[in-house]
């Protein structure tokens, strides 16, 4: 009785989550720190085999007398990596769960579990940044192997470097305050950097999109592919799968004036035109713009159109508008590659249409693509 009442003081103590169990492995005693961590409310688990907390895939590759040190003063349950436990509602978490005998006048076990999950996490942050940064490293070494065209190439290098540096820093800052910081910040703090993390990510894979788009379509990998669809349809779904990115109070206003038209062409491209309209759109326009939308037919073939009451564009400017790398002088400070207007010029041109663009300073800007209805394959 009285190695109980020691083990008692010590499981409330602990730290990390602790179960107490007796010789035939039957629940007696859970800490706070394992109820909170397990979802289990007060002495719901106590008469409960201590193999409840495990995933029933470890159990069954592993025999549950092995789960017990025999011979041994204590084992460890699962790989390197820790093991899966199980949660009250059924969620699995990974863990390491020492399991150590502890002998007296009466056999226990105490079985000490600390969460890995914040050590998983990091991890794999630490992964996706090491990726990305092979990403970036990987396409200015490609690039860099172009000779012929050297300058193009060196802009492509010093704009990977230069759009990547700071993503990838708020993404190692963050990484490292959740790691260092995890247990004195609060649930809010950490989902305010997790969040940044998951912009920091965003903002790179939008880069690196661009790059990768830009360079299939200049060394000529892509080829259209025509297909039929609701023009209305397509472009709506599309507008919908954006507006997660529009700023606060920026609304998409929409008129498709041939709502079942069907036209023949690529999905594909004209996603990555409408796109990347869309996104000068928000990012050029104030909070709560309004974004007018609008699709057709006429006798020519179809026409898209995006108009933002934004920045404009200088009209001494406009004549290099579709060049790669062109960024208006009145951006500012705003992010941007100054690709997105090339991609659409030249996806455009793979499906034989136009891009006209209408803008003056303060006034905002309208893109019209106009494509012929019908597409030699």
């Amino acid at each position: 009785m009285q190695d109980l009442t020691f083990l008692k003081a010590i499981c409330r103590s602990a730290f990390d989550g602790m179960v107490i169990a007796d010789a035939s492995g039957k629940i007696l005693l859970v800490n706070p720190a394992a109820l909170k961590l397990l979802g289990y409310p007060a002495a719901a688990l106590r008469g409960k085999p201590l193999e409840i907390l495990l995933d029933p895939e470890v159990i069954s590759r592993e025999h549950p007398v092995n789960h017990y040190p025999v011979g041994k003063q204590s084992v460890v349950i699962g790989d390197k990596n820790g093991t899966r436990l199980v949660k009250k509602s059924g969620s699995v978490f990974p863990a390491r769960m020492v399991i150590s005998r502890v002998s007296g006048k009466t056999t226990y076990y105490a079985a000490i579990i600390h969460d890995l999950s914040r050590e998983q996490n990091t991890k794999n942050l630490r992964s996706a940044v090491a990726t990305l940064e092979q990403s970036r490293d990987a396409i200015s070494l490609s690039l860099v192997r172009e000779e012929e065209s050297g300058r193009t190439k060196s802009r492509f290098v010093a704009l990977a470097s230069h759009e990547f540096r700071t993503p990838l820093s708020s993404i190692q800052l963050s990484a490292s305050l959740i790691e260092h910081y995890f247990d004195r910040l609060d649930k809010d703090k950490i989902f305010q950097h997790l969040h940044k993390i998951g912009l920091a990510v965003a903002d790179m894979t939008g880069t690196l999109n661009d790059l990768l788009s830009l360079e299939k379509i200049e060394s000529g990998h892509v080829k259209a592919e025509h297909r039929p669809f609701c023009l209305a349809d397509q472009y709506r779904d599309i507008a919908e799968q954006y507006q997660p990115h529009l700023k606060d109070g920026q609304q998409f206003l929409q008129d498709h004036q041939a709502a079942g038209a069907v036209v023949y062409s690529d999905y594909t491209l004209l996603r990555h035109c409408l796109v990347n309209l869309l996104s000068n759109a928000s990012k050029y326009s104030p909070e709560d713009a309004k974004i007018s939308l609008s699709s057709g037919v006429n006798e020519k073939g179809y026409w898209l159109q995006v108009s933002d009451p934004g920045l404009g564009i200088p009209e001494g400017e406009q004549a290099g508008l579709f060049e790669p790398f062109f960024r208006a002088t009145n951006v500012a400070d705003i992010p941007g590659t100054g690709l997105g207007l090339s991609i659409v010029k030249k996806c455009a041109d793979l499906l034989q249409g136009a891009v006209i663009c209408h803008s003056s300073v303060g006034a905002g800007t309208t893109f019209r693509l106009e494509f012929p209805s019908q597409l030699e394959k």
